[in-house]
């Protein structure tokens, strides 16, 4: 009997096929619903798990109990279950001895004291190095005694002197040393602006307390090394082999891809893996660990046909490359998936993608339910899922229509419309495999296929062909496309970025990260048995380097679309395009092609209904409105940004027009190695600026102004000019040779912005808000000082606004003198609340009723300095005082009469 008078074995459900895929799906629900309702005891939801598991177990013994009533109830209980096990997770956060709950009663930077076991070896950067402490004790005060404290504390150790790194290499610490600390803790970002990043829950997903600075450290009690140790310090030693023997940009690279320190990668490179989509493979992640377990389970085939030999040697290899790298959640997160998929293996079964997905879930929700809420969760599930779910079951049914032969099981044509039924015969179809099969049957037939499928077939030789090509070409198209439509919503919600070429780059790089990883090993390897043999893997490792980097750069050449994301109520924006997702996504599982034709139509329907969800919330993703993020009707908003020891001030104006006032900076110039490497470090104009511009809604600002050429005042703009579109620039006058301003005119000629420079009495209205320039005057020439910052006054209704930039004393003084408006609701402390600034002549002409001070917590300048603080407090008794780097952003609106304050500090506690 033939294969063909076979029955075609019967589809299985999903609840039958990927029973632990819907289990994830109901613990996420449960997950979700603990942190959406108001908090609970954890005991109320263990009632709740008891109460339902109780009745399910009464009813299961009548008589007329139904199978899908036990599923249902089995999912409820699913569902309860994530929901306690996330309660017990958010109560043990908020014991009173952690360190998280301890800092709330002390004011953020103060400096504490605190002992613990360093968790880890201490990870080397570029001029520092950071350090895991699980604390044991923490003391608020130096004259109080110390107390019971948990929690993991992240700290980092500055060494930009030599005297320093000399101190540093004198306590050689290692894993489970108890040292003594004293250190300044915070959970709060670096810079708090709308849209910013949650440092609290970035934390959280890191498994740690607090982070902070070292400012003292002390090695109280040195302790055995553990099992363990020597991976951690093989791991180190690679690294500085990779420094040694490598320039700085390859090494750094080689480091984070083969060993996962991502604390040496340079600037310019990072930005081209962005730009690609290709940043995550910069850093260790599942990707990695499938290709380590590949190649092993590659190697093993060729000596072993034992399932159990070969499951034990990966998991081996994979866990001491887990440990080696270190045990960060990502990096868990992949050994558990590998884990779970060869322990399916182990028992001999053919593991589904869905179901061994649901697995990991499963595992990770229940060990730790705040993974949901990461972005490296999020992404790294929904890429698989996007792949599992949609890619796989895409290609298996063109695939089998373009395979189609008549049988018994599959009787009649494939139900496709003709396009892609001819499009799917092209590439699967095997013109010369049903030749060759027709001359052994006795019955021969003929099948009307497309003709480019034998002419496909018939360039190259045999199996290495044209279509062979063009089907790997197809699947890695497909699979990209899917990644890159399923982490639409994710991509722009957390990088505002949708790289083109991301998903198709991602495939391409993943074969010369192969590469890249064998010739690091055979180096390694190489290195410590017989180091002249190293030199042909340092040669390879090199060149696999130079081609991963001109994948990156091939990519980023496609560009990349920038956008702003939704916040609030618009997240169901993205949910509503999930739900189109996944609509498609069951349309997809239930077309069978190659079944007996059926008139219903729901299938049709489930995927015009999900295909439409698609491509309204899909365009509501990529370009959001504006009107939704605006200020209020016929108001006037005006924030004063975090951007640390600088400027940046954003005007929204009630005719919907933008302005941006500076964009911050750096308020020094990163140095250049010898090798050209400049450290990947936070770029103020993209991370922080466009970040907020992009919360709130906007995409294209009507002008900026440069108030004066220093680093700290324009220094975002070259990065915000390739984010964000620019309708003009104003700016003072400024000495043609001032290299600052120099790249700031290059910059903005070469995206063709309009330049125009503006002087005191410049007078422009932008509806009922009139902007007036007092300073500098246009008789005085550039003096590449302070004395040249722009001085701008808004007046809207009675409300007023006075934008000093960073005049000095002096000007001040002038403008005293003649007179000037200087009269106002909101004044911004000239030149960061400075002693050379704020005269006490100037601070009483402008009476204003707030102060706002533009300068982070730790001013490398001790910005603003006490002395004007005081003076402030003195001249302006009933005046606000707010300061960016303890408020955060400020926000003031108005409508011409009231005037209200907002504090993101504040309102993200």
């Amino acid at each position: 009997m033939s294969s063909d008078s076979l029955p075609s074995p019967a589809r299985l459900s999903l609840t039958a096929r990927a029973p632990l895929f819907l289990a994830s799906i109901w613990l996420i629900a449960g997950i979700l619903a603990e942190a959406c309702l108001p908090a609970a005891s954890p005991w109320a939801w263990w009632l709740g798990l008891a109460a339902l598991w109780m009745l399910w177990a009464s009813w299961r013994r009548r008589v007329a109990f139904y199978p899908m009533t036990g599923l249902r109830l089995a999912a409820a209980c699913i569902a309860l279950g994530g929901a306690w096990a996330a309660s017990i997770e958010r109560r043990a956060l908020e014991a009173g001895d952690r360190v998280r709950v301890r800092l709330r009663a002390v004011a953020p930077e103060t400096p504490l004291i605190l002992t613990g076991r360093l968790a880890d070896w201490p990870e080397p950067a570029v001029g520092r190095v950071a350090l895991d402490v699980d604390a044991a004790t923490l003391r608020l005060d130096e004259r109080m005694a110390d107390e019971p404290a948990r929690g993991r504390i992240r700290l980092m150790l500055p060494l930009q002197r030599p005297e320093q790194v000399a101190d540093w290499e004198r306590l050689a610490l290692a894993p489970g040393d108890r040292v003594a600390v004293k250190a300044t803790l915070d959970r709060r970002g670096r810079y708090e602006n709308p849209g910013g990043p949650d440092a609290g829950a970035y934390l959280d997903w890191r498994g740690a307390d607090a982070r902070g600075q070292v400012l003292l450290l002390t090695r109280l009690q040195a302790a055995e090394a553990g099992c363990g140790a020597w991976l951690g310090k093989l791991r180190l030693w690679a690294i500085r082999q990779l420094q040694q023997d490598f320039d700085a940009r390859t090494g750094g690279l080689l480091a984070g891809i083969a060993l996962g320190s991502d604390r040496f990668l340079d600037a310019a490179w990072a930005e081209r893996f962005r730009r690609s989509g290709l940043f995550h493979l910069l850093v260790i992640s599942g990707s990695h660990f499938a290709l380590v377990a590949g190649i092993v389970a590659w190697l093993l085939s060729l000596m072993t046909r034992r399932r159990w030999i070969a499951a034990i040697a990966i998991l081996t290899v994979v866990w001491c490359y887990a440990w080696l790298v270190g045990l960060d959640p990502p990096v868990w997160r992949a050994a558990v998936a590998v884990t779970v998929w060869q322990a399916a293996r182990l028992f001999y079964r053919e593991p589904d993608w869905l179901n061994a997905l649901g697995a990991c879930a499963c595992v990770l929700l229940v060990m730790q339910p705040s993974n949901l809420f990461a972005p490296s969760f999020q992404l790294t599930f929904g890429a698989v899922l996007a792949l599992a779910g949609a890619a796989a079951p895409l290609q298996a049914r063109l695939r089998a229509i373009g395979e189609w032969r008549p049988t018994r099981a599959t009787p009649y044509p494939p139900a496709a419309p003709p396009v892609v039924r001819r499009f799917a015969e092209a590439l699967f179809w095997r013109e010369s495999r049903f030749q060759k099969r027709m001359r052994r049957e006795p019955v021969t037939y003929r099948l009307d296929k497309s003709p480019w499928a034998a002419r496909l077939e018939r360039l190259g030789y045999g199996d290495w062909n044209a279509q062979t090509a063009l089907r790997w070409a197809f699947g890695i198209l497909l699979a990209g496309a899917c990644v890159q439509v399923a982490l639409l919503p994710m991509s722009l919600a957390y990088f505002n970025r949708i790289a083109p070429a991301g998903g198709v780059a991602t495939l391409v790089a993943e074969v010369v990260l192969t590469a890249t990883l064998l010739c690091a090993l055979g180096y390694f390897v190489a290195l410590g048995l017989f180091p002249p043999a190293a030199a042909p893997f340092k040669w390879l490792a090199t060149r696999s380097v130079e081609c991963l980097t001109a994948v990156a750069d091939l990519g980023s050449r496609w560009g990349d679309w920038r956008a702003p994301h939704w916040e609030g109520w618009g997240l169901a924006v993205y949910g509503g395009f999930a739900l189109g997702c996944w609509l498609l996504g069951a349309a997809l599982r239930g077309w069978r092609p190659l079944d007996c034709p059926s008139r219903s139509p729901r299938q049709r329907w489930l995927f015009a209904l999900g295909a439409a969800l698609c491509l309204v919330f899909g365009w509501l993703t990529v370009i959001p409105p504006r009107d939704w993020r605006r200020p209020p009707l016929g108001c006037l908003r005006v924030t004063f940004l975090d951007v640390g020891q600088g400027d940046c001030i954003l005007l929204e104006f009630p005719t919907g027009e933008t302005l941006l006032v500076d964009s911050g900076g750096q308020s020094h110039e990163a140095g250049l190695s010898l090798d050209g490497f400049r450290e990947d470090a936070i770029d103020i104009g993209e991370r922080v600026v466009a970040r907020c511009l992009w919360a709130r809604g906007i995409a294209r600002l009507n002008g900026i102004i440069a108030t004066h050429p220093d680093s700290d005042h324009v220094g975002g703009f070259r990065a915000l000019a390739q984010c964000i579109r620019i309708g003009q620039a104003w700016h003072g006058q400024a000495q043609a040779a001032d290299p600052i301003f120099r790249r700031l005119a290059q910059e903005l000629d070469r995206h063709g912005i309009p330049r125009r420079v503006v002087q005191a009495g410049l007078q422009t209205r932008i509806g009922a808000v009139r902007l007036t320039c007092l300073w500098p005057p246009p008789d005085v020439a550039p003096t590449g000082t302070n004395q040249d910052s722009l001085v701008w006054r808004l007046d809207y209704g009675r409300r007023s606004f006075l934008l000093t930039s960073d005049i000095e004393a002096r000007d001040e003084q002038a403008l005293v003198a003649a007179s000037a408006p200087l009269a106002c609701d909101v004044v911004k402390a000239p030149h960061h609340g400075s002693r050379s600034s704020s005269s006490a002549d100037f601070v009483s002409a402008t009476g204003a009723t707030h102060v706002v001070f533009s300068a982070p917590r730790q001013s490398p300048f001790g910005h603003p300095h006490a002395e004007v603080v005081n003076r402030y407090a003195r001249l302006l008794p009933r005046a606000g005082q707010w300061h960016t780097g303890r408020d955060g952003a400020i926000t003031f609106e108005t409508d011409g009469e009231t005037l209200r304050v907002y504090s993101q500090a504040r309102q993200r506690a």
